[in-house]
């Protein structure tokens, strides 16, 4: 009995073992293995991206453009608070987004308009344009994609990624395609780690554990 005991209970650690994921420690659902852990890890350790109550993530689920919004406020560590109310009809200062777009529309970029379309998803191209403006990034040239044209509004935002690596998409882009969180993620980690290693003295070169 005793050995049959032994064999059940090696194969019932086996089973476990196989079945399991190793699972990155900030996130239930991210496990450390993906190509998008480490990013998700690096924004959460800085208070530029949380998580959902239940401990998750959701790293596929796709950003609105209101959300997209808190999250480059914070990379950017602007003040969410003393902000000088923007001209949108759709975005009421009881949105929990509201400091962030406010904030981002003051230091243009975002225009002024009237709409804001907070709880639409935010596309490749727009998120192309607002990592470019809130950044201030600048290149020589512009890496060109076969799905964008010289004519597409979001030509030189997205070939000025392109240049300095923080897309490393090759033939296409899908500018129309939303993008998700970790998408977000990385993109973000990118445009950071390239603001650190620039010649411009930014906010982001003295943080530490980066």
């Amino acid at each position: 009995m005793k050995w049959r005991n032994a064999i059940v209970a090696i194969a019932a650690t086996i089973i476990i073992g196989a079945s399991s994921q190793p699972t990155s420690a900030a996130f239930t659902d991210v496990d450390s293995s993906q190509w998008y852990a480490t990013p998700i890890e690096k924004l959460a350790r800085h208070n530029i991206i949380n998580g959902y109550a239940d401990g998750s993530f959701k790293p596929q689920q796709q950003v609105t453009r209101a959300q997209a919004a808190t999250i480059i406020a914070n990379a950017l560590r602007l003040n969410k608070t003393n902000v000088t109310p923007p001209l949108y009809r759709d975005v009421t200062k009881s949105n929990g987004h509201y400091g962030a777009i406010a904030a981002l529309t003051n230091k243009e970029v975002f225009e002024n308009g009237t709409q804001f379309k907070p709880a639409e998803p935010l596309t490749r191209q727009q998120m192309a344009k607002i990592l470019v403006e809130a950044f201030h990034l600048k290149s020589s040239g512009i890496v060109t994609f076969t799905d964008v044209s010289s004519s597409n509004w979001s030509y030189r935002y997205i070939g000025t990624l392109g240049a300095l690596g923080i897309t490393t998409t090759k033939g296409e882009f899908a500018p129309s395609a939303p993008i998700t969180r970790a998408q977000l993620a990385a993109f973000i980690e990118r445009t950071i780690d390239y603001k650190r290693k620039d010649n411009d003295q930014d906010i982001w070169d003295r943080w530490q554990n980066w």
